[in-house]
């Protein structure tokens, strides 16, 4: 798996400090003990009893998440695939990009292959990894990684898998999606912040 913590910056490049990496040792909270309240193939819920810095004991609840990953696919025309599907926690049908889980015998990019498959039934032919993101570093130690398929081509899968939830799969143009942002279409973030991703590598706009 890449790491997340590999693609440090310079901060007399870029103005942007390095990322700082702790380990459990060295970390300025002291943990005194940890429990797993809940867990299930895809989630666990952990409190953990600790020190903050400033030397008060308190519990801090975490959430355990595997690595995710999030698929740009994109076409020759820069429009990008993204998918329709109910989201059962907020009641609501959202527009987002193919993604999923890693999977415990899976590489990243293995994992987003078959994401790609599962959900918008597409393969691709050219494969790069963008980077990664946290996407709630208060609570959950949740990292996704980020990557930008091009060169697509339809599999024999039909990309509507019913554990997915998913209703269907559209292209959209960068236009589409700033103006469905400005419509306040119900996205989720890891999809923007994805999106922003890849207009950044390939040097274009949203919108």
């Amino acid at each position: 798996m890449p790491n997340i913590y590999s693609r440090l910056v310079s901060a007399k490049a870029t103005g942007i400090l390095p990322t700082e990496r702790f380990s459990m040792d060295n970390s300025p909270w002291k943990t005194r003990d940890s429990k797993i309240l809940y867990s299930n193939p895809h989630i666990a819920f952990r409190k953990d009893s600790v020190i903050n810095p400033a030397g008060k004991r308190g519990e801090y609840g975490v959430v355990e998440l595997s690595a995710g990953v999030f698929i740009v696919a994109i076409a020759t025309n820069h429009s990008i695939y993204l998918i329709r599907q109910f989201r059962y926690p907020v009641q609501t049908i959202t527009w987002e990009l193919p993604a999923g889980s890693t999977e415990a015998s899976e590489t990243t990019l293995e994992a987003a292959q078959r994401e790609l498959a599962e959900e918008a039934g597409l393969k691709a032919n050219q494969w790069e990894l963008l980077g990664s993101f946290f996407t709630a570093p208060g609570y959950s130690n949740d990292v996704n990684y980020v990557f930008l398929a091009q060169d697509l081509h339809n599999t024999n899968h039909d990309g509507n898998d019913p554990d997915e939830r998913i209703d269907s799969k559209k292209l959209f143009s960068l236009r589409d999606i700033a103006d469905m942002l400005q419509a306040d279409t119900p996205f989720d973030g890891p999809t923007i912040t994805a999106v922003t991703m890849a207009c950044a590598r390939l040097g274009l706009k949203i919108g």
